[in-house]
């Protein structure tokens, strides 16, 4: 299995709706794949310029949505830490707060 994922999402692709696609487009998957309880994606708001989210997906959801994360442009990062400005934007299970360094 990889590492975590990041998908960067400008104020544009907020705007249009992309976190919810991104998001109907992985539900499917994730069904199909039992709702592993490791498996997630946060995000956090950047009020740093570029403005945008950050969508970061963790290993076990990586490997579920590989093709989806593909199409969003997904690149390798480094485990996120978990801060006040990092919320859960999918998961299957129990908060899954412990995943975050």
């Amino acid at each position: 299995m990889g590492g975590w994922l990041r998908i960067d999402l400008s104020t544009d692709d907020v705007r249009s709706g992309a976190e919810s696609a991104f998001q109907e487009r992985c539900w499917p998957l994730l069904l199909r794949n039992g709702f592993p309880p490791d498996a997630a994606v946060f995000s956090r708001n950047r009020d740093a310029k570029p403005l945008g989210t950050d969508l970061y997906i963790s290993p076990s959801m990586a490997a579920i949505i590989a093709p989806v994360a593909a199409a969003y442009k997904a690149q390798p990062c480094d485990r996120p830490a978990r801060t006040d400005r990092m919320a859960i934007s999918m998961c299957s299970g129990a908060p899954p707060w412990a995943l975050l360094a």
